[in-house]
């Protein structure tokens, strides 16, 4: 068992949000956030239950653009979103990246949750093409 489930464990959850953002709304968030008026790829925010419940809720909000830039068309970016949740979700159960070792030890978390969700057949397919409406 990953150690990002094992903190996941201590800590229920009842809802987490995906937030897709541009640029310049990132940039907001982190400000609001954080105090500072920087680009990112991605902000989360966890949030202690209120008295009548013990789990917890939090929101991923992830850059878009960024992801677009990053990459070279649209299913890189797709792939790279997917793994700016799995990141996201990372830093939910208290995964940090503020060193460079903790930095590729999450990366390393990501991919590894990324595998592990196609190996179960989980997709984050936001660029599918829907079926043509026929009348």
């Amino acid at each position: 068992m990953t150690r990002a489930a094992q903190r996941s464990k201590r800590k229920p959850w009842a809802e987490v949000s995906v937030i897709l953002l541009d640029d310049p709304a990132i940039t907001d968030a982190h400000l609001r956030c954080f105090g500072r008026p920087h680009n990112t790829d991605v902000i989360s925010q966890a949030y202690r239950p209120d008295p009548s419940s013990n789990a917890w809720s939090g929101d991923i909000l992830i850059n878009v653009a960024a992801a677009y830039r990053r990459t070279a068309d649209r299913t890189d970016a797709g792939r790279e979103l997917a793994l700016y949740v799995a990141h996201g979700c990372d830093h939910l159960v208290g995964g940090r990246d503020d060193t460079p070792a903790r930095r590729r030890a999450m990366l390393a978390r990501n991919h590894r949750a990324l595998v592990a969700a196609r190996r179960a057949k989980l997709t984050l397919d936001l660029f599918a093409r829907t079926p043509a409406r026929t009348p």
